[in-house]
């Protein structure tokens, strides 16, 4: 018996056939003890445009000065910008004409957006890759796609309602739950191993603290705790030592010097032996507070040990020794 390819009929996009095999079951079902309630369904207010203005909410003012809705409000406008900024520079990349989308006109129109989708009762407006590639394979080269888009989505809701009823919320959890596991496959986290422990371990902190806690403290925590992997692996080999043929150390910053990278210059100094000269170059880096710190109380102590120091591209002055850091 021969098989039928299923890729046949790859042209019917799964969720579409998930949504229609769903109503159709749903309507099957009616009548019976298995038959959904109302509130099991999609409930898309009916009587054209005038219907779907009346249902509209009005913004209740009394909400404004509580603490946990400027807590979700920040929280979604952080999550929004960071997909935002990440779906336009993939949609960017997609483009057959090697376009560069503005972010700051990007975040302020989606900003905008989702202002006027607040006062409307609307969800949070952001720019999604699903989207943003489907214009592009449909030819899309402009802000039209966008706008046929929307009108699209409005006409459906105005003059599609009682179609929209039909479809069984349940159906949409199910389809979103797809969605979100195809945002976080396996391969996703096997690939975040494989480069290396630096970016793993900031990745698996911010899961874990986005199930640990909430989804702002989460990627604020990851955040940061990107920012300090990303310090600490520049601080690494940012200093270069090297010893001459007559004893002379030299010392080379190779980067900017933070006070991740502190460690390993005392380590350094305190291998400089009693006697020696030592060349510190620190010409065209950045060198900042606690290293320069370091710097001068080494510079005070050496005659303790005969040691001479030598200094270039860094200014002392001012620095107190034995600051305290």
């Amino acid at each position: 018996m021969k098989h039928t390819p299923l890729g046949r009929y790859a042209f019917l996009p799964a969720p579409l056939v998930a949504v229609l095999a769903a109503s159709v079951t749903a309507a099957g079902f009616a009548g019976t003890s298995l038959a959904l309630g109302p509130k099991q369904f999609v409930r898309v207010p009916l009587g054209g445009l005038s219907g779907l203005v009346q249902s509209l909410p009005r913004p209740d003012w009394s909400v404004l000065t509580a603490p946990d809705v400027w807590r979700v409000a920040f929280t979604v406008a952080a999550v929004a910008s960071i997909e935002t900024l990440l779906s336009l520079q993939a949609v960017d990349r997609l483009d057959p004409l090697r376009r560069r989308s503005p972010p700051d006109r990007e975040l302020v129109g989606q900003g905008v957006g989702n202002v006027v989708s607040g006062f409307l009762g609307g969800l949070p407006v952001t720019s999604v890759i699903v989207r943003s590639s489907a214009n592009v394979a449909a030819g899309g080269q402009d802000r039209l796609s966008t706008v046929v888009h929307g009108a699209l989505l409005g006409g459906a809701v105005v003059l599609a309602g009682t179609l929209l009823n039909q479809i069984p919320l349940a159906c949409l959890a199910a389809v979103l739950l797809q969605v979100g596991f195809n945002l976080t496959k396996p391969v996703l986290y096997q690939a975040q191993w494989r480069l290396g422990w630096h970016q793993f371990a900031p990745f698996a902190l911010t899961v874990g603290a986005v199930m640990a806690f909430d989804l702002l403290e989460g990627v604020l925590l990851g955040c940061v705790a990107g920012v300090l992997f990303v310090l600490r692996q520049n601080s690494k080999g940012a200093l270069s030592h090297q010893v001459d043929a007559d004893g002379t150390v030299r010392i080379r910053f190779r980067r900017d010097l933070t006070f991740l990278s502190k460690p390993d210059l005392l380590a350094l100094l305190d291998g400089v032996p009693a006697g020696a000269r030592v060349v510190i170059d620190a010409t065209g880096e950045y060198v900042d507070h606690d290293v320069r710190e370091a710097l001068a109380a080494f510079r005070a102590d050496a005659h303790l040990r005969g040691i001479d120091v030598a200094l270039s591209g860094v200014d002392l002055a001012g620095v107190a020794v034995g600051g305290g850091h």
